[in-house]
Parts: structure tokens; sequence; C-alpha cells
């Protein structure tokens, strides 16, 4: 049994640790831990207060569970144990939660199956989803998809593709147009996601990408507010280089590089032309109901 299938479904019960520290010790800042966890301590800890509107989201072990919280937090010295591993005496903070959904990975929007591989999300205790509206917007949607909760929802499609899928799908763009794409994403490598042989490319994008025979792309979702646009000027200002994201508007301290810098609706007029991945692209997103497509495609 998983810690996930135990808390969540065994106890339910939506735990934190942090040793035998009280609930009075993380929220006044006092227990004994660096800023960043206590930070995601408090945050949890002061979710009970809008708990009518919140629901808890857990990826572990092949499942997704979607949940709330219907009651006080609590110190749960019932549940009290001691870590092996540092010899430390632990008693769990928790909330009472109900599960309103739980599926298996395989069943779910990708974009949501895929945050337990996000850093954004995997290397914290405690994360908002919702802190950043517009990047995590397609989250938001697949969530509530699994919730029924998508009559009145609106959203940029593109939005709904996680980062591994948004590369798929420029890659799959350039292949349609002759391209050569030696690998679907760049992995770690610093700024470019993918390189893009154009060489044998159609008139259209020889065209577009004034005759080049090689381009290196950085793709993005969204350009946040934490972006360092210092570097992603530098990145723009070399020959060759172009940053594609799924932005319904450009940034506007980018926009003194235009031709290389490309997004939504550039997406759009390639979709409307290329119907296999058009296709593919339904199909990715066969979760999201088409009224739901912001400038439906």
């Amino acid at each position: 049994m998983s810690p996930a299938e135990l808390w969540l479904d065994g106890r339910k019960a939506a735990p934190i640790f942090f040793g035998s520290s009280t609930i009075h010790d993380l929220i006044s800042g006092t227990a004994p831990y660096v800023t960043k966890a206590k930070n995601e301590a408090i945050e949890f800890l002061k979710i009970g207060n809008k708990k009518e509107s919140c629901r808890l989201v857990t990826v572990d072990s092949g499942f997704i569970w979607i949940y709330k919280i219907i009651g006080e937090s609590q110190f749960g010295k019932e549940f009290q144990f001691t870590c092996d591993k540092i010899g430390e005496d632990v008693i769990p903070k928790y909330y009472p939660i109900e599960v309103i959904e739980k599926i298996e990975m395989s069943k779910a929007p990708y974009i949501l199956a895929a945050m337990k591989s996000s850093q954004a999300f995997a290397r914290g205790t405690f994360t908002e989803i919702n802190k950043n509206n517009s990047k995590y917007a397609g989250n938001i949607a697949a969530i509530r998809s699994i919730l029924g909760d998508l009559s009145d929802f609106k959203i940029n499609p593109f939005r709904c593709l996680s980062s591994v899928e948004l590369e798929t799908l420029i890659a799959k763009i350039f292949e349609e147009h002759g391209s050569f794409v030696p690998a679907h994403r760049g992995a770690l490598l610093k700024d470019v996601d993918l390189f893009v042989d154009i060489n044998n490319a159609d008139r259209e994008i020889k065209q577009q990408f004034n005759s080049l025979e090689k381009i290196s792309i950085q793709i993005k979702i969204d350009i946040a507010e934490s972006t360092d646009l210092t570097n992603l000027k530098r990145f723009l200002q070399a020959k060759g280089n172009i940053l594609i994201t799924a932005e319904e508007r450009r940034h506007p301290d980018l926009m003194e590089f235009r031709g290389q810098y490309l997004n939504a609706q550039w997406l759009q007029g390639q979709l409307a032309s290329l119907s296999n991945i058009k296709n593919w692209l339904d199909k990715s997103l066969d979760w999201l109901p088409k009224h739901c497509w912001l400038n439906s495609i």
C-alpha cells in the first residue's frame, strides 16, 4: 500500500509531517525548518479557511485523487510514528478529507498525470496550482473536466497540453512540412527544446525562416513573471533561434523579435492547414469538450 493509499483511502486524511512540531509552531514560524518548508506548511494549514471552495490533488502510485477538506486541522497523535531514517518522532498534522474522484493515471488527461514529474509541483510538500493562473490554467481545466465542471468554461486549447505534449505538437508540425527533427524534446539542454533541420522542408517553412538550414527552438506554455527576459532576449538575438509559446498575445517586451517569436496564432494557422496534426491535437485533448475551446480551430 502506497502512502497516498494509506492516508487518503485508509485514514481519510491529508497530512503533512514536520516532526513533532505543533500546528501553532508551524503557523507562528517558530518550527526549526528552512523558510521554504515553513511557508509550505503555513500555506497548507491556512487552506482550511477556504475549505468549501478548495480542492486538493495527489498523484501517486498510478492514481490521481481529487478530494476536499471536511473538518478542521488536527494534531494527529493517534498517527504518531518514528522515522527510522532520522530517528525522529513524527506527529502528522492533517485535515479530515472526503475523496471526490480517484482515477487511474492512464485514464486521466496527460497534463494532470504529468504533474508528478513537474519540478514546479514535485519539489515541495504542498503547492497551490492556481497561483499562476495563466501558466497552469490547463491543469485546472483537467481537474474541472474530471469533476464534470466545464459547462461555462473557456480556454485556449494549447494551454491544456503538458510541456512534453506542446513540444511534440511543434515537432510534428515541422515534420509535416518535411523538416527533420532528431528528437521531440531537448531534455536537459539549456534554452533549446527542439533542433530542427529545415534544409528539405517545403516552401512555406523555408520562406518563414529565411531559408535557414537549421533552427533551434525554445518552447514555453507561458512567459511567466519569473522568466529571465534578459536571457531570453540574448537567446533570440542569435541567428536561427526561435521562441514558440502557447500564449494568445506576445509579451510586450519581446516585440522586437516578432519574426522569431511565434505564439498560439501561429499554431492555430498551422493546424488549420495540417489535418493530420489537427487530428492528433483532437485526440490528445479528447477530454476537453469543443465548446470549451477558445478561438476554436
